[in-house]
C-alpha cells in the first residue's frame, strides 16, 4: 500500500478536502456579494456634486444680468445618468440692501466668452437655449449660464443668493448658497458700463472680501 493511501494519511486528507471545499464556498459567496454590490451600485442614480465658480459676472442697466459657470459632476461610476432639468437663481436683499423688492431671475440661455481685442474686454455670445443637462462620471457639465431679472436694479448692500438645480430622478433638488456685496462704486461702474459690460465679482480675493471664501465682491 502506498504512503498517500495509508490509514494515517486519510483523516488529514479528508480535513484538507473539507477545508478546500469551505474555502471555495466562502470565496464564491464573497465574489457573489461583490458582484451583487457592483450591480446595485451601477443601477443607482449618480450623486451629483455641484460647485459654484469663483467668479460671477454682472451687468446692470434696465435689467440685471448675472453670468455664472457652475460645475456639475459625479464621483461614482454608474450605468445610469442624472438629468438636471432646470436651474434657478435667487437673490434676497439683506442688511443695508433690504428691505427692497426681490428680483425674479430666469435662465435666459447659455453663452460662451470671446475676447474683444479692441476694448480688451470679454463679451459673451449665446450658444444654446436653456435645456436639460446630462451628468455622469464621464460626462461632467460646466455650462456658462446667463440669468436675467427684468425691470430690477441693485441697491448697495448684501444679498443672500441661491442656485437651485432640479433633477429628473426622485432625489431632492440641490441648492448652493452664496452671498454678494454691492457697493456704491459698483453701481457707478454699472451706470458707466451699460447693459453689455459685465463687472467681475469674485469670492477668492482676500483684498476684496476680507478673507478668502467670503462673499462675492467687485473691484475695490
Amino acid at each position: 500500500m502506498s504512503e498517500t493511501s495509508s490509514p494515517e494519511r486519510r483523516p488529514h486528507r479528508r480535513r484538507f478536502e473539507q477545508a478546500h471545499l469551505w474555502s471555495s464556498t466562502v470565496t464564491g459567496l464573497v465574489a457573489l456579494g461583490l458582484s451583487l454590490y457592483s450591480f446595485v451600485a451601477l443601477q443607482r442614480s449618480p450623486e451629483i456634486d455641484v460647485t459654484l465658480p469663483h467668479v460671477l459676472r454682472i451687468s446692470q442697466e434696465k435689467d440685471v444680468w448675472v453670468i455664472l459657470q457652475p460645475t456639475m459632476s459625479s464621483r461614482l461610476h454608474t450605468e445610469d445618468v442624472e438629468v438636471v432639468t432646470d436651474m434657478r437663481l435667487a437673490l434676497q436683499p439683506s442688511g443695508a440692501a433690504g428691505p427692497s423688492p426681490t428680483p425674479r431671475f430666469f435662465w435666459e440661455n447659455n453663452v460662451s466668452w470671446k475676447f474683444d481685442p479692441k476694448t480688451g474686454e470679454l463679451r459673451h455670445d449665446p450658444v444654446s437655449d436653456p435645456a436639460p443637462l446630462i451628468v455622469s462620471q464621464s460626462m461632467p457639465q460646466q455650462p456658462v449660464t446667463h440669468f436675467i431679472a427684468t425691470g430690477w436694479n441693485f441697491r448697495p448692500g448684501r444679498y443672500e443668493g441661491t442656485v437651485t438645480l432640479s433633477r429628473a430622478s426622485s432625489r431632492a433638488s440641490i441648492t448652493k448658497h452664496f452671498c454678494l456685496d454691492i457697493t456704491e462704486q459698483n453701481l457707478s461702474e454699472f451706470r458707466s458700463g451699460g447693459q453689455f459690460r459685465q463687472l467681475e465679482f469674485r469670492n477668492d480675493v482676500p483684498s476684496r472680501t476680507g478673507r478668502q471664501g467670503d462673499c462675492y465682491a467687485g473691484p475695490a
